[in-house]
């Protein structure tokens, strides 16, 4: 789903957070960090989320058919940055990918890979 590689996933000692680099022609690609927290940590990151959009910071924008709730936010400022939080009974997940360009899809896929797991 994300292609190759350049190194294997690195995943924290509690797994709650792997990291995945993609592998492009002469190095590396798109960064994916995939994330699982409570609900209430995602209930706390839209509620931020939506603070960061009405100052303008950011753009938020609510996602349809991903879980029980889902939006994304993302920013070109300080390089391309998206965020895609979505979330299924008690469990919330992020993807954050540093290429808007290439990772909003895989973003989408790989969310609802996770979400599928739990």
């Amino acid at each position: 789903m994300l292609g190759p590689l350049l190194d294997r996933p690195y995943e924290t000692s509690d797994g709650l957070e792997c990291f995945y680099t993609t592998a492009v022609p002469g190095g590396g690609g798109p960064t994916y960090i995939l994330t699982v927290t409570t609900r209430s940590g995602y209930e706390a990151a839209k509620s931020f989320a939506d603070g960061v959009a009405a100052s303008g910071a950011e753009k938020l924008v609510t996602i349809r058919d991903l879980g029980d709730d889902a939006f994304s936010i993302s920013s070109d400022s300080g390089g391309p940055d998206y965020s895609l939080w979505a979330a299924k009974a008690g469990v919330g997940v992020e993807v954050n990918v540093n290429d808007i360009s290439q990772g909003v899809t895989r973003a989408h896929q790989l969310v609802v890979a996770a979400l599928g797991k739990l």
